[in-house]
Order: C-alpha cells, then structure tokens, then sequence
C-alpha cells in the first residue's frame, strides 16, 4: 500500500452508489481518506480538507453543476470534479470555472477500477507536482531574500543581461539604481578581450546544475573604470525562470607605474650605482582564494627589473641573480612597496593580505633585521596584513637564530610562512608549530608534476592534507595549466598561485 494518503469525498445520494464508489476505492494500494457529504454544509466543511477527489452522483451534477463547481472552486480548486454515472464516460479534459471535471462509469466494474486507480495516480501526482511547487517557491524567495542582504556583491543574470542585483552589486559597478543596471547589458562591463571567456562560462552555469570554480577576470565600473575581481557562477532561478546567480570578490589592482629606483633612493650605506639606468617595478600577483568565504584575498609582492634596454627580468630570476647583500636591498625595497600598496593604506580594516619573501640575510645581518623589525613595530596596523615567507631549508639551518627572531616579527603583528615546502613530518610540524608559522607555500615543482596527470599525485594530495589538518594554510605555488588548476580546486588546498594565474593578470 502506498504510503501517501489520498483525501476523497463521496457526494451521498443513494446507498448503492455510495457502495459501488467505496468499494473500488478500497480495493486500490493507495491508503484512502474518505469523508461523505449529504447536505451543502457537509459538502463545504468536507472541502476545507482540499480532497483530491470528490464523486457527484451524474444525476445531481446535471442539475446543481454550477453550483458544485462554484464551492468547489472556492474551497478547493485542485480538486477534481468526479461525476459517476451507469453509462456516461467523460475523458480528463474539461475544465468548468477553473476545476477539472470527468466522468466515470459503473457498468463495467473491471473498466471502473481502472478509471478510479487512475484518477487516484493522477491526483497522487498532481498533488506532489504542487507540493514541490510551492516548496521550490520558498527556495526562492529565501534565495532572493539572502542575495538581498548579502555584503558579497551579487546579481541575478541571464542571456547576457541583468535580472536582479542587490544594492553591493549596485554600489561596486557605480549604477544609482537597479533600473540602470537592468538597462545595461552584462559584457559592458567586462573587459574585451575576455568577454568571450564570460559568456561561456556563464551560458554552461546556465545550463548547468553545479556552481562553477572562481575565474580571475578584468571587469570595468558603470564609468568605465577597470578592476580585477573573483568571479563565481552559480545556477539559480529567479522569478520562475532559470538564471545564474553572479558572485563577485573585487580584488583592487595598483595603477602599473614604475616606483623609484630603490638604488637611486639607497636605504643602507652600501647601496651602490652599479644599477643606474635600470628600472624595478612593482607587482602584486593575485592568488586564486578557494576559499573565500572564511579566508582573506592574498596578493604575492613579485616585482620585476627592467633593464635599459627594455629586457624585463622576473622575480625568481631576479632572486638568483641578486647577491648576498643585493638580497637584501631587494627585498627591503619590495617590503616598502608591499606597505605602500593601496588596499593596506586603507584607515579600515580589509580583507587582504600581501604576502613578501624574505632571503638568508635576515640570520646574518644584524642591522638590516634590526632595521626590519623597527620598521614593521613602527607600521604595525599594515604589519598585520603581511605575510613573511622564508625558505624552509634556511629557517631550519639556522632554527636556533629563528627561534628568536621569529617572535620579534609575529609581536609586530605580522603573520609567517615557510615557502619550498616538499615534505612533511612530524618533526617539522612541530618545529612549524614552535615558530608559530601559520603558512606552508608549497615547492613550484610539485604542481608542476600534475600536468598530463588526471589526477593530483597521491605525494601532492597526502601534503595538502596533512598540512590541512594541522590548521596550516596551504599555498600551492607553480600552477602552469587550466587541467592542474581544475585538479587543486578539489583539493583542500587555500590558494592557488603560478603562471596560468599570471596570464588571467596580464
């Protein structure tokens, strides 16, 4: 017997019909709830329990139909209007005031059960199909209600143009109200030469039942003016249509200008001339947060040196290719630049972080690192938004210096990494645990053993996890493809950074 229970009223006009009705009713696998109704009243009270059946003698239909279907539909409109008759047979398609009506027949008692288990699947059905209905209307509108209130700006969009956003939406791209938005189409607002990439990847959300990874994408204000945002897409549905709901994480990029010449302007007495006519420009590389809702955005201080001649020189080769002392100009260059950057000159509080290499000389140079730690104790509202990082390999060769400087640098309020991690063990967690390091960036090589692979190595996986576990964010370096990128973002992995990433930025 089915577990759902079906709601019946018979229409009591003679006892024989009444009978007839019960009979092939009880005789199906539906669990029947039936209730008679001999006089008007009986009838509207019995109407209030919205039955999904009500049986009319044929007789009485032809004379009080109106009226039958009038109560009917104004107590219960989704039920249907059964007439029973000897010999009449009505198919399942009249509608009279809105209700559906049909007629079954009693003089053949095998061709009766049919109808009545029809009837019965039917209304079974249709009263599901409402339920779910009404259930998916609730999503909806509480969806709406969230996207609403939401911080995080987020617009309801579909075919290419605006259906819905809320007021950080509104407020982000410069719009005065939602009419001005509704009224412009949604690629406007993308840069050029990855509108293509939008309308893809939001047409497959569309379609779709699973939100999409986070894209870096160049996205540009009501005024035309450009920014780098995290950009999800989630289907959803909107007013009774299917659309994508459009999360968006601004990520502020500097103007891409060349600061000073950190030689011309020497911030120790050894900073030679040996440089001149050569250029370092400061860059901030985005790293792909999967995290966003609980962890802040990371930027990674990598600037670049410009020759005379226009030849650029990364910053890992520009680290190779810096001396012992040279390393340490540069990085207090890049540190005081990292302190510049406009989203840490902010008087509020963000949510960004900017992460900044550290080399060997802060454990052999006892000026600099004093220079260093006066610097970062005088700043200590913008120390708190960086993130040191320092080789692995040098923090543990020299673990007893480490042990007392590292403090100085988490009491000024700034956060610590270990960067060219390619192991773990029990020993080196606890050493990361007594430093107090709160980052792990993994050695570059080790994304780059993913590509070709259908899956991330099982070396890989088994660091993340264990790193995961012991409460480290994790920062996978060295990410070169779009089939690596798409393997770590199932992993629990918090930031992804390398050259594909790179290219989104360019």
């Amino acid at each position: 017997m089915s577990q759902h229970t079906v709601s019946c009223v018979i229409v009591q006009q003679n006892a024989e019909f009444s009978q007839i009705v019960e009979a092939a009713l009880r005789k199906t696998h539906f669990e029947i709830q039936l209730s008679y109704a001999k006089t008007w009243d009986e009838l509207a009270t019995a109407l209030i329990a919205e039955p999904s059946l009500v049986f009319c003698p044929h007789d009485l239909m032809q004379k009080r139909e109106e009226r039958i279907l009038e109560l009917i539909q104004q107590r219960s409109p989704d039920s249907i209007c059964v007439k029973v008759s000897q010999r009449h047979w009505e198919p399942l398609s009249t509608r009279v005031l809105s209700v559906e009506l049909c007629a079954i027949s009693t003089r053949d008692l095998d061709l009766l059960q049919q109808q009545i288990d029809y009837l019965l699947n039917y209304s079974s059905l249709k009263n599901r199909f409402r339920q779910c209905k009404h259930l998916l209307s609730i999503a909806e509108l509480r969806c709406q209600w969230l996207v609403d209130y939401a911080r995080e700006p987020v617009a309801f969009v579909a075919r290419g143009r605006h259906l819905h956003a809320n007021i950080a939406y509104l407020s982000l791209f410069g719009f005065s109200s939602e009419a001005e938005a509704l009224a412009t189409p949604l690629l406007r607002l993308i840069a050029h030469e990855e509108q293509d990439v939008f309308s893809s990847l939001c047409a497959n959300a569309e379609r779709s039942a699973c939100p999409s990874n986070k894209l870096l994408l160049s996205l540009r204000r009501f005024d035309k003016k450009p920014f780098r945002a995290e950009i999800r897409f989630i289907p959803s549905v909107f007013r009774g249509q299917r659309c994508v709901q459009l999360h968006i994480h601004a990520l502020i990029e500097p103007r891409d200008k060349a600061l000073p010449n950190p030689w011309n302007q020497p911030v120790a007495p050894h900073a030679t001339q040996d440089h001149l006519g050569q250029k370092l420009r400061a860059h901030f590389q985005e790293s792909l947060n999967l995290q966003a809702n609980t962890q802040p955005a990371l930027l990674a201080a990598e600037p670049s040196l410009v020759a005379s001649n226009g030849k650029r020189l990364n910053y890992p080769s520009l680290i190779r290719h810096t001396q012992h002392r040279g390393r340490f100009q540069l990085d207090w260059w890049n540190l005081r630049s990292a302190l510049q950057h406009p989203l840490l000159q902010r008087t509020q509080n963000t949510d960004h972080l900017i992460l900044v290499s550290l080399g060997e000389w802060i454990f052999k140079q006892a000026a600099q690192l004093k220079a260093l730690v006066k610097l970062l104790n005088t700043n200590q509202r913008l120390a708190s938004q960086l993130v040191l990082s320092l080789p692995v390999d040098t923090c543990l060769a020299h673990s007893v210096l480490a042990r007392q400087i590292l403090p100085a640098f988490r009491r000024s309020g700034a956060q610590l990494a270990l960067e060219q991690v390619n192991l773990v063990n029990a020993t080196l967690l606890a050493q990361m645990k007594q430093l107090g390091i709160q980052f792990v960036r993994l050695d570059p090589s080790l994304a780059h053993s993913i590509l070709g692979q259908q899956a991330v190595p099982q070396q890989l996986y088994d660091l993340i996890q264990t790193f995961a576990q012991a409460k480290l964010t994790v920062i996978v370096d060295g990410v070169q493809d779009i089939n690596s990128l798409n393997l770590l973002c199932l992993t629990t992995a918090t930031y992804l950074q390398g050259e594909i990433l790179n290219k989104f930025t360019r």
